[in-house]
């Protein structure tokens, strides 16, 4: 009976890590096409540990500008901050 327990038990952590791995996938694919073309851009630069700085600089855009996407960014994807951002995209 305790093999049975600790079998179900661990298929049942098996079939949670599939399934949320899979959610995760579905939801930050889904939240990503939210973004406009410049907010994907500004995404991609923030993922590569840009600053606001090094994103306007490199977009020939205010740091204003940068600024506004990031926040636009955060409300979308219902983060708060840069790292959370990143640990949705992270594999």
């Amino acid at each position: 009976l305790i093999y049975f327990l600790l079998l179900a038990s661990l298929l049942t952590n098996i079939l949670l890590v599939v399934y949320f791995k899979k959610y995760k996938s579905r939801h930050t694919s889904n939240a990503k096409d939210q973004l406009t073309r410049q907010e994907q851009n500004i995404l991609n630069l923030l993922l590569e540990d840009m600053s606001n700085k090094e994103i306007a600089d490199a977009l020939f855009v205010s740091l204003s500008t940068v600024k506004t996407h990031v926040n636009n960014i955060y409300k979308k994807l219902n983060v708060q901050n840069r790292d959370e951002a990143k640990s949705l995209f992270s594999k």
